[in-house]
C-alpha cells in the first residue's frame, strides 16, 4: 500500500524542486529498502 501512495506523488507534483527531491528520496529510500528486505 506504501508503493502507490508514494510513487504517484512525484509524478503528481514535478513543478515543486524541493518536494519533488524529498519525495524522490523517500522513494529511493523505501525501494532501497524493500530490495534488501525481499
Amino acid at each position: 500500500m506504501l508503493m502507490p501512495k508514494r510513487i504517484v506523488p512525484i509524478s503528481i507534483v514535478p513543478l515543486d524542486p524541493s518536494r519533488d527531491r524529498t519525495l524522490a528520496r523517500d522513494a529511493i529510500e523505501h525501494w532501497s529498502i524493500m530490495k534488501l528486505d525481499y
